[in-house]
């Protein structure tokens, strides 16, 4: 109707002594900023409500994701979910309470509708007793009703900030990570003494399952998402956030903008499980990782001619899930002509006459950016 709306925290009562009694908020005002109205949502802690995320809802209402601090600066966080009518009043809310000692629930800085008009809430979850942390996407009837609660990708992931929804009714989002973050942080620092945890960037279903997983080192820093976005033109996506590179000085720009394919990839012909950003080269680094290869059945492929001068033949069982190769040299350089491979095709030619004389190593990916099928060829 042309009027925007403003959602985050707001001081009732302002002491500038304490910070306590600070509420989330959410105000309507029309094109000239003039205030339709406003309504503040307290879940009953002295400290703080900050609302970080809004949508609006099929039936003309509200639904904003919020988090809670009971106490100043306590490690007991919550997430919190309120839904509105269209005025803003509140019709229900959900509290994730922690459970255990010094756990932390937190909700993500974000929301969303599903096709069917449910509404989609992400929380972390971390308690220590048991020694679970993990996110969980909790789905709710616009009524409040809990429809379904499910971990994402089995329980693996940990914190998110966003979640994106695609024209095919899935879901994008970055994390600070998960196991195989972790793991390839470790096998990473040991092959380069770079410490950074890679940006996981996963594509997922409503009930939580990962379709497809990509990590990506970029900047040599430590990288931080602060906002994911559909782009319709391609069917990809956008994130834009910050990062800290190490002797980086305070003067010096530290904001970036990353443009993804609908698969999540930089660049098309160069796209793995993991993935260096070097200026402007993309590098697909799989196959420095043993992380993850051991649950993947690898299938057969026929090479030939081997060794081979003007170019080589593969051939592989039809119905594979297939969607791109990569070639690298004995040093681990990659090398490209056109990385995809078409869908249901059992066959490729590939012509090495450019290439120098050596030693080769051919690797088939799935859209999850496995290593599904691996082989290797000299060129004479």
């Amino acid at each position: 109707d042309g009027s925007l709306l403003i959602a985050g925290e707001t001081r009732n009562d302002i002491d500038l002594i304490t910070y306590d009694n600070v509420d989330a908020f959410l105000m309507k005002v029309d094109a000239l900023g003039n205030e339709i109205w406003k309504q503040t949502y307290d879940s009953g802690h002295l400290y703080k409500d900050e609302a970080l995320w809004i949508k609006d809802t099929p039936d003309g209402g509200f639904a904003l994701a919020c988090y809670t601090d009971p106490e100043f600066f306590s490690t007991r966080l919550e997430g919190y979910l309120v839904k509105t009518d269209s005025l803003g009043n509140k019709e229900w809310e959900f509290s994730h309470v922690p459970i255990g000692w010094s756990p932390i629930v937190q909700s993500a800085a974000s929301l969303e509708v599903s096709p069917n008009g449910d509404l989609l809430f992400l929380s972390e979850f971390h308690n220590s007793d048991l020694g679970d942390f993990y996110i969980q996407l909790r789905e709710f009837s616009l009524d409040g009703d809990t429809i379904s609660v499910n971990a994402l990708g089995g329980g693996e992931y940990k914190r998110t900030e966003n979640i994106t929804r695609l024209p095919d009714d899935n879901y994008v989002s970055w994390s600070y990570g998960n196991e195989t973050s972790l793991e390839i942080q470790d096998e990473m620092q040991g092959a380069t003494n770079i410490d950074d945890l890679p940006i996981l960037i996963s594509k997922y279903n409503q009930t939580g399952e990962i379709i497809w997983e990509r990590y990506y080192h970029v900047f040599d820093a430590d990288v931080a998402v602060k906002d994911m976005a559909y782009v319709p033109w391609d069917n990809g996506f956008a994130m834009t956030g910050n990062f800290s590179a190490e002797g980086s000085l305070p003067e010096d720009p530290r904001s970036f903008l990353l443009k993804l394919d609908q698969n999540g990839c930089l660049d098309p012909e160069n796209c793995g499980l993991y993935m260096w950003v070097m200026g402007d080269e993309v590098i697909d680094q799989s196959h420095l990782l043993s992380v993850g290869l051991e649950t993947v059945n690898s299938m057969e492929i026929n090479l030939y001619p081997n060794p081979a001068s003007e170019g080589i033949r593969l051939d592989w069982s039809s119905g594979t899930d297939a969607a791109y190769y990569l070639i690298h040299d004995q040093t681990g350089k990659q090398l490209m002509t056109n990385g995809k491979i078409d869908r249901g095709s059992s066959s490729l030619n590939i012509a090495i006459d450019h290439y120098p004389k050596g030693f080769y190593f051919f690797k088939m990916i799935n859209k999850k950016g496995q290593v599904i099928g691996l082989n290797r060829f000299v060129k004479d």
